[in-house]
Parts: C-alpha cells; structure tokens; sequence
C-alpha cells in the first residue's frame, strides 16, 4: 500500500504543480486554477466566494489531479501507520523492551514520503521544519544502556500539594532532563500547590497499547494527561518541559475547572506554509474541520478535567488520528490534529484562545529546540 501512496504522489506531482485541485477548494487558497465550457483554461478565479463543495468543469489535467489526490487521501486512511511497530499492547514495559522498541523504531524511514509530500517545496516552510517534527518520535531516545540511562517516572509534591496535576516530558535527547528539572524547581518558587508527574524518556502508556505508537510524533502528550487521570487527578495541565513558570500557574486550572478545558492558540497567520496539503484534506475528511480557518491551538500548555464527558469522547477522536498516523505528520503535528478536534462541533466551546493573563504565567525561551540539531 506505501508503494501505491508513492506512485499516486510521483503522479499527482506531475500533473503541473501549479494546478490545485479545486473539486474541494481549500479555505487557504484565495486563487483558483478552474477550467470550463465559460472560462479559458487559466482563468483566475477568486474561490473564496465558491462554497467548499462546489463542483467544477475541470480540464483534463486538474481532474486528473484531483482524482488522485482523493485516491491519496483515501489510501491514507487505509494504509497502516507509517509509524507503528509490531509490538503487543503490554501495560508494563521494562528496559529490555524499551531496547526492542527503539530498535523498532530506528527501522522506521519516511524521508522519502515526506520529500514526495514536500515536492518542490512552493508555499511551504523549509523541509527541516517538516523533517525535524515529523521524524521526532522515531529519533526520540527511549533507553541508553551505554551510559546507564534508563526510563523513569515521576510523581513529585509541589508546596502542599493537592488534588491538581503538571504533567511534563524529557526525552534522554539533548538537554530535556535538565529542562523537566528546571520545571520542577520554578513551579515550586511560583507558589503552586499540586503535583508534577513526569517522565524521563520511557513512553506514556496508560492502556497498555500506546506504546505501539511511540513513533508518532508528539503523540505522548495528550497519553500524558491519561496516566496522571489514572493516577486520580481530574484536572491534568501539560507544560512543555522548557517552560519557565513566572507565576503560579493556578489560574489556568481555575478555567481548566470552569470550563472543562483550557487550550491557547490563534489563527495562523502563515498556516498553509506547515502543514502539506494532503495531510490538510485528510484532517478535514476526518473530522470536518479546516485547519487553516480554525483557530489552531498551541501546545506548549494545555489541559482538561479528564473527568469530563467532552474530554472522554476527545480521547476517542484523538486515538482515531494516532491510530492512522498520517495526520501527524507536519511541522506542528499534535497542534494541527488537536486543532481539527477542537473544530467539531462537540468541542466549539474549547476554542483555543488567548486570555490575558496567559502570557504573565509561562514563558518559552527555547522556541527552537524541536530542530533536528537541538534534539540531537
């Protein structure tokens, strides 16, 4: 079937490559290409007036193009993960597995998927962006028995604790121990009275199956939130590691707790420039929603009352795209699938947003540490 996806790209990118495929225009593309019986073939027209499904006379070569494109999507869906191992669901692993997983996952190679998705490259960002993210969980390491660096799991008191959770992530690439440590110490100088569970490298498993899917890239965060829910906090908020605390994060759980949910984000402005058109149009058959229009979510922290109807029925919707893969594969991969579930209309009133207070609270200084430099 990967063999079927690359035939259908190498076609697709033939079929001029300036010609979008205007069957479903895309709410990112303001100029058309259409062809039909009123309009010469290049005539530009302005789609933004065109509703989604309006169908078009195409020429031959846009039809073409089109269909395939549909065919991509559908082989997409039907394919199998790009990023998962044949490994059995086992609730316990231990360092002699984590040694077969990495392994695993070392085997794993999308480097000509992404340069048949990426193309010439027109409209979007540089492919070490797509590269980087895209390729983070089968780079990730998991265990390094050369210098005796083994997974390990953290629950850690903060002030007089109580029944809110941090949750966070160090990989044993780079410098993310160090950062998850340095987490710890500012939520304690901020004031907080919690918890911080963690995890150094390893991978979060709360259902005994996640683990087949270490590969996906930044999938662990929203597994995360599941363990420490396991561990009987209802009001779990992620931070990424090389977040520095300014204040006492507290009021994000005050909404968490009011509105069930707290994501922060915007519309991106230069959206269409991260994500591969492909991977845009199956998110949007998956869930309804258009990635680029929506208001896209940002991770560095987020939470839920994992107690929730609305957060139980999100898990469910967030295992349907870990599950294909594909959707992840981008240059923001957990932000734009989280962002496509936000946009259903189950979630509407989680729309990421920005509140005033939320700049005084964090502060990232690293923003490019997901680089294949710095992961490495």
């Amino acid at each position: 079937m990967r063999y079927l996806l690359d035939i259908l790209r190498n076609l697709i990118y033939s079929l001029k490559p300036n010609i979008f495929c205007p069957i479903f225009v895309s709410s990112s593309q303001r100029l058309t290409k259409v062809a039909s019986p009123q309009l010469p073939e290049s005539t530009t027209v302005d789609s933004k007036n065109l509703p989604r499904k309006s169908l078009i006379f195409l020429s031959k070569a846009v039809y073409a193009r089109c269909l395939l494109s549909v065919l991509l999507v559908v082989c997409a869906s039907v394919s199998g993960n790009p990023f998962a191992i044949s490994f059995p669901c086992k609730k316990d692993v231990t360092n002699e597995d984590y040694i077969e997983i990495q392994k695993q996952l070392r085997t794993i190679n999308i480097d000509e998927m992404l340069k048949s998705y990426y193309g010439d490259g027109q409209g979007l960002s540089g492919f070490g962006d797509f590269y980087g993210r895209s390729t983070m969980g089968i780079r990730g390491v998991l265990i390094d028995e050369e210098r005796g660096l083994f997974p390990s799991v953290h629950l850690e008191k903060i002030g007089n604790g109580g029944n809110r959770c941090v949750v966070t992530f160090g990989t044993l690439n780079g410098n993310y121990r160090q950062f998850v440590h340095s987490l710890s110490r500012g939520l304690k100088e901020s004031g907080f009275d919690g918890y911080l569970y963690y995890r150094i490298s390893g991978f979060p498993n709360p259902t005994g199956c996640e683990i087949k899917y270490a590969g996906v890239p930044y999938c662990f965060k929203v597994f995360l939130l599941m363990e420490a829910h396991q561990l009987g906090f209802d009001q779990v908020l992620w931070i990424d590691s090389v977040m520095i605390p300014l204040r006492d994060p507290t009021p994000l759980f005050n909404r968490i707790a009011r509105d069930g949910a707290m994501f922060i984000g915007h519309v991106r402005g230069q959206g269409s420039t991260y994500i591969f058109p492909e991977i845009e149009e199956l998110l949007w058959r998956k869930t309804g929603t258009e990635v680029l229009v929506y208001p896209n979510m940002m991770a560095g922290f987020f939470g839920m009352d994992m107690s929730r109807p609305e957060a139980k029925l999100f898990l469910e919707r967030y295992y349907e795209l870990v599950e294909l893969g594909y959707p992840f594969i981008s240059s923001y991969p957990e932000e734009f699938v989280i962002s496509a579930i936000l946009g259903q209309p189950e979630f509407r009133h989680w729309m990421p947003h920005w509140e005033q207070e939320d700049a005084r609270l964090l502060h990232c200084p690293h923003p490019t540490l997901d680089s294949v430099e710095e992961i490495e």
